[in-house]
């Protein structure tokens, strides 16, 4: 969402540093973008609203949304309709999708509420044997492609399945903001805010003092505007998670497929926690007449800077890697959906690598593995002769 131009080149980039804030027909594009932003972000926070399994839908909406954009670059650069009309060029690229969506989103769901899957028969059948469904419609797939090859364009059929291959495994991490809205939607809210903020913030920093050009793929980044969003980015992340922790409605991880968890027990990331400054701060403070030994936070504001300095330092080169996509190919952007900001794919490149960066890092340091809600779905899958067991165990070991 750069609006990197086509064709700009070292001279464009290198051309004298000319505010932007002084550039009249910038003034339209701020307006622009401005109204587009308050648009989107008024549109998600109504689906906040609706919940965990709204935001869900939400994600698979802006995947399929996304999906499509790409598959149209390749339509129009690979000139795909050279291929003869009995082709199913369309229907494979779904099919994939679809399966690649049932693996990845069904693999998260059955592990995260099994109880749910036992209610039916059929529910249970894809809880006990999801990896072999996945793997017999990958078969599936793979047939169909070979007996739609056709002679004289196996270059290009395969050009357009390696094209599809590749896009859905740059999409992948995506599906992880899947995994971290269940585990508390702040998980999902905070690292999407910040990509956001830094977005905006690196726009307007950029907009009034940016002269310096940051990297050659995106001319119109600027270093003032980088580094102003940086500590911008640092101080929105610290009060947005100081703010959500307040609300059991965006801690509280979802233990159940149907029900919204009106209230938690806190998570100890959740609680007021004091910590001892190092002795260089507190010598400093004291140097100024302040005794303060001891700082009382959430730790979840800590881990808020942590994702704050991700998403400031490492994230934008997502969006980078989507400039050099879009020179590679000639084009401006991926869609017109958003007027000033461009299509989905747009949007969502920083997405992709912070929602990756945000489950790795939760399942690292904050994740507790053994807890309450992890046992009872492990005994919601035994028999009810082991779950019997289980119950005489547990009995003999509090009675002593």
């Amino acid at each position: 969402g750069d609006g990197a131009g086509v064709g700009a080149g070292p001279e464009k980039a290198a051309a004298s540093p000319k505010l932007l804030v002084d550039q009249r027909d910038k003034w339209r594009k701020w307006w622009t973008r401005t109204y587009t932003t308050v648009g989107m972000i008024a549109g998600f926070i109504g689906i906040i609203y609706f919940g965990h399994l709204a935001l869900v839908a939400f994600i698979l909406v802006l995947q399929v949304m996304g999906f499509k954009e790409i598959l149209q670059i390749r339509h129009e650069k690979l000139r795909m309709d050279r291929l003869p009309p009995d082709v199913p060029i369309a229907l494979v690229d779904w099919f994939l999708f679809a399966v690649y969506q049932y693996f990845i989103i069904g693999m998260i769901l059955t592990s995260r509420f099994p109880a749910f899957f036992m209610l039916h028969p059929v529910l249970t059948l894809a809880l006990n044997h999801h990896s072999l469904l996945v793997f017999t419609l990958l078969i599936i797939g793979v047939v169909a492609f070979v007996i739609t090859l056709r002679k004289g364009f196996y270059k290009m059929q395969f050009k357009q399945v390696a094209w599809c291959g590749t896009c859905l495994l740059a999409m992948a991490p995506s599906s992880f903001h899947v995994a971290n809205i269940f585990e508390g939607m702040i998980w999902f809210l905070l690292p999407c805010s910040i990509i956001v903020c830094n977005d905006i913030t690196a726009f307007i920093w950029g907009f009034w003092f940016g002269r310096t050009p940051l990297i050659q793929l995106s001319p119109k980044k600027t270093w003032e505007g980088f580094i102003g969003a940086f500590f911008s980015t640092l101080l929105f992340a610290w009060v947005l998670s100081w703010v959500l922790v307040q609300f059991d409605y965006f801690i509280c991880p979802k233990t159940d497929m149907l029900v919204h968890p009106a209230s938690c027990p806190p998570q100890a990331v959740m609680t007021l926690t004091t910590y001892p400054l190092p002795e260089v701060v507190t010598g400093l403070l004291s140097a100024c007449g302040l005794t303060w030994t001891t700082v009382t936070v959430y730790p979840m504001q800590l881990h808020a800077l942590v994702f704050a300095a991700f998403g400031s330092l490492i994230a934008p080169f997502g969006g980078f890697v989507a400039s050099g996509f879009k020179r590679a190919f000639g084009i401006k952007d991926f869609g017109d959906l958003f007027p000033g900001h461009g299509g989905i794919v747009d949007r969502m490149d920083c997405q992709v690598i912070m929602s990756g960066f945000s489950y790795v890092y939760h399942i690292s340091f904050v994740k507790t593995w053994a807890s309450v809600h992890s046992v009872m779905a492990a005994i919601a899958l035994l028999s009810p002769e082991d779950q019997l067991a289980v119950y005489h165990n547990l009995s003999s070991l509090v009675a002593h």
